[in-house]
């Protein structure tokens, strides 16, 4: 399949500001708070042009990524605050024999950004408490390059921005 029929299929939108395509899936009718769900799921596609997938960004809860088709993607996790630890690199994906995971948890609070490492990749993602606008955070490319000089080379293709 292509990618535009993987969009067709699953009815799936443009995220707005993040970038790449999604559908929610799910999401609690009981309330963590008056107005946010206990949880919620999404699908997500991403592809590889720039636009096509997910920006980095924060959230203030915790992000459960699951692989379900196409190719592997490079999740990045830049730890949050004084920068003690270094950023992670997971490949999401199917082939175990390669090192590669299907599902990975990201901590709230965490910089994350994921990018697709062929034409297209479909995941999904939970999170509980649901996501909240109020709860996201993008962080630009000069932001990240400031706390994590020495990974300016992968930011760049993390985050193609000027």
């Amino acid at each position: 399949m292509t990618a535009e029929q993987v969009i067709a299929h699953l009815q799936l939108i443009p995220l707005p500001d993040e970038g790449g395509y999604y559908r929610e899936t799910w999401h609690a009718q009981e309330l963590f708070q008056e107005d946010r769900p206990l949880g919620s799921a999404i699908y997500y596609l991403m592809t590889r042009y720039p636009g096509g997938w997910s920006l980095p960004h924060r959230l203030d809860t915790d992000e459960v990524y699951h692989f379900y088709a196409g190719s592997p993607a490079l999740l990045t996790i830049f730890p949050p605050g004084e920068c003690t630890e270094e950023p992670r690199e997971i490949v999401l994906g199917n082939n175990l024999a390669q090192g590669e995971i299907p599902q990975v948890v990201v901590p709230a609070g965490y910089i994350q950004g994921v990018r697709p490492l062929g034409e297209w990749t479909l995941l999904g993602t939970t999170m509980a408490p649901s996501f909240h606008v109020k709860g996201f955070e993008l962080i630009s490319q000069k932001e990240l390059t400031t706390l994590y000089p020495m990974w300016e080379n992968q930011i760049k293709l993390l985050a193609p921005e000027g």
